[in-house]
């Protein structure tokens, strides 16, 4: 049926990239007409940078070993929300869905994917292919159905951007003057990305308005190139 449509958003950020991606979405859809509930997935334990190295080890270990790695969540209310459609944003962490959407994958909640389209929106640095598959498989068992997806990678290119977020996650501050790390541009995905990101805003308002989510299948890549998934 054509017409507004109710969106359930659904999203962990640790940096904020995923803050400024959504900042720059959801307004594009509200402005349509489309009622947009944007829900942020919170830890019992929240996660909280400057990161501790030994715990980013432990668990990059435990990753590579095969490990699935959950947390318990605050409690999340879906009660009375019925979506027309899902939009899951999330970060890779060890190639894999960020710990606190992971664990929202893994448990209850995900109970409110079922029969339901939902698209993944994605920040990252790069090497996001194997988390959004884990998280299309987990979003199939659960019932629902994973149509497109919008990844945004960092807008410094590898290998540099290994050394810019590795800097911004154990530090949590901008590189001084001087230093090694500042000759490369700032971490994030930078402001092209993010206008790009609204003109994405504005076609997927109008597929919604038109019931046209279902017409293609196709990843749109930010600072990035296109590969299969």
């Amino acid at each position: 049926m054509t017409g507004p449509k109710r969106v359930l958003v659904v999203y962990y950020s640790l940096t904020g990239q995923m803050e400024r991606v959504l900042d720059a979405l959801v307004p594009r859809l509200e402005e349509a007409g489309h009622q947009v509930d944007r829900r942020k997935v919170v830890p019992v334990h929240e996660w909280t940078l400057p990161f501790d190295p030994v715990r980013f080890y432990v668990y990059w270990a435990r990753t590579w070993a095969g490990k699935t790695l959950t947390q318990p969540l605050e409690p999340m209310d879906f009660q009375g929300i019925e979506p027309d459609c899902v939009l899951l944003g999330f970060q890779p962490w060890y190639l894999a869905p960020s710990i606190p959407v992971n664990s929202f994958l893994h448990g209850e909640h995900s109970a409110i994917f079922r029969d339901r389209p939902v698209i993944a929106v994605m920040t990252c640095r790069n090497r996001w292919e194997r988390a959004l598959r884990i998280a299309r498989d987990r979003i199939d068992e659960a019932g629902g159905r994973l149509i497109d997806a919008l990844v945004v990678q960092d807008q410094v290119p590898e290998p540099a951007n290994m050394a810019t977020t590795y800097y911004r996650l154990m530090e949590n501050r901008v590189p001084p003057p001087g230093h090694w790390i500042a000759r490369f541009q700032p971490f994030g995905i930078g402001d092209p990305a993010v206008d790009v990101v609204r003109d994405w805003g504005r076609d997927l308002a109008v597929r919604l308005t038109e019931d046209r989510l279902g017409d293609r299948l196709g990843w749109r890549i930010v600072n990035g190139r296109l590969k299969l998934v």
